[in-house]
């Protein structure tokens, strides 16, 4: 019987119940627990973690990707426009061009992942190429809506301290004023504070404003002004209609937003605002 298992990486959703990133990588290993001989692991080989099953004497196959040329398949090059990207991957010593209709470079791990699966079923790269080509996106995962006055990237399904990054790294590729609307990340436990600040950090290297909404996302704006961002262009709310309340005080026309936290923060409420 064939078994495939895919981990994208070992980020810190979770680690309220797992303690650690080594207990989360731990947890996603259980997949391959009733593996065998005719099991393939499919990994982001450029994780840290995940990259220390390359070269192991393992009982089932494993097949990597990312943008390492170690792997088994890794994306040489990419253009990303407003709505979707164009991508190279090396794919048995050949370039091959793929499309996703989204934005980001964790979606083209996603991508290289789900390229993995279907050659490890046998499909044509034709096939593949289709099948992310007709790609629907969960609404309100990166989705770009530009109206008169602002570019907004509307991410509010959900978020974690990696997607928060990724996100970031997103609006950083835009040529306007990049405003960073980030909200409270969810079910970090006692790496609250320690997760918060990595995306404060983030922020601080991709944004030119930030508006941190909620208790746990001050630590967002402390760490982006402890990175020497301006004091000017940083701003923290208890709530999302105290933001609200205040954004005309502080967005500017032409300028392209993002807007992410965890679902529970409800911020699909500053999406229409802002679209209003």
């Amino acid at each position: 019987m064939l078994k495939i298992g895919v981990i994208s990486n070992i980020g810190l959703s979770h680690v309220e119940r797992l303690g650690s990133r080594e207990g989360i990588f731990k947890a996603k290993m259980e997949i391959t627990t009733n593996f065998d001989e005719n099991s393939t692991l499919i990994v982001n080989g450029d994780d840290d973690m995940l990259a220390t099953l390359k070269g192991k004497d393992l009982k089932y196959n494993l097949k990597t990707f990312g943008f390492e040329k170690d792997n088994t398949i890794y994306c040489v090059d990419f253009e990303m426009n407003d709505n979707d990207t164009i991508f190279n991957v090396m794919i048995d010593n050949k370039i091959e061009k793929f499309y996703i209709p989204t934005v980001g470079e964790h979606n083209i791990y996603n991508a290289m992942a789900a390229i993995l699966v279907g050659k490890t079923l046998n499909l044509t790269l034709d096939e593949i190429r289709n099948g992310l080509e007709t790609l629907e996106i969960t609404k309100s995962r990166m989705d770009v809506i530009k109206n008169d006055n602002y570019t907004v990237i509307d991410s509010v399904y959900n978020a974690s301290v990696d997607s928060m990054r990724a996100a970031l790294k997103v609006l950083n590729r835009y040529k306007t004023r990049r405003v960073a609307i980030l909200g409270d990340i969810f079910e970090m436990g006692s790496f609250a504070e320690e997760g918060h600040k990595q995306v404060g950090k983030d922020a601080s290297e991709n944004a030119d404003v930030i508006i941190a909404i909620g208790k746990d996302a001050e630590f967002i704006s402390k760490e982006a002004l402890e990175n020497n961002m301006n004091k000017d262009n940083v701003h923290h709310f208890a709530t999302k209609e105290e933001a609200m309340e205040n954004f005309k005080n502080i967005l500017q026309k032409g300028d392209t937003i993002l807007v992410k936290a965890s679902r529970g923060m409800h911020l699909e409420e500053v999406v229409e605002f802002l679209n209003k």
